[in-house]
């Protein structure tokens, strides 16, 4: 029979065996070497565990919210170098702190590298808000980093209490 655990609230999950898929397509188109444009299509079909477990501890690392294998442009980016040192990262959508800042994991893979599970890809920290931006990349020597970034949730959406400046938002600054 079903194997019941206990989500956050006490309340009785039932062990279940689930299968799904991910498929990507990522388009990288560089027009003269140094920067990068990034169009990644993508249909998930895994759900999270999210609404049964009321964490997200145990999510792998491409599950998603809403997964019916609809395709979708999963992320749109533009990389450009200022000189040899700085980089400039434009996010129009799908954009995610660790686009510009690094995240100082060696498990660190988005999709086919890495680790299976969100939590060992990445610190959470790195999840909070997806959507769009600007982010800035600057080395400093040949040991440190400095990366400086703004990403906003809902920037389509013009109602009360989202879009570029009154939702959510993550602006950041990383020295490593």
């Amino acid at each position: 029979g079903n194997v019941a655990v206990e989500n956050s609230f006490g309340e009785k999950v039932y062990k279940v065996t689930r299968l799904g898929s991910l498929t990507r397509v990522s388009l990288e188109t560089r027009f003269s070497g140094r920067e990068l444009l990034r169009t990644r299509l993508q249909a998930s079909g895994l759900n999270t565990c999210t609404s049964r477990t009321q964490t997200n501890e145990g999510n792998l690392a491409f599950t998603a919210d809403n997964a019916n294998n609809s395709v979708q442009v999963d992320a749109l980016l533009y990389k450009f170098p200022i000189g040899k040192s700085t980089e400039v990262v434009i996010a129009a959508n799908g954009g995610r702190a660790y686009d510009f800042a690094s995240t100082v994991n060696y498990l660190d893979g988005d999709g086919g590298s890495g680790a299976l599970t969100r939590f060992g890809t990445r610190n959470p920290i790195y999840y909070l808000v997806e959507g769009s931006g600007l982010g800035l990349r600057q080395q400093l020597g040949k040991t440190f980093e400095l990366s400086l970034g703004y990403l906003a949730g809902e920037t389509h959406n013009s109602t009360s209490g989202v879009g570029w400046f009154n939702g959510a938002y993550v602006a950041m600054a990383k020295f490593a």
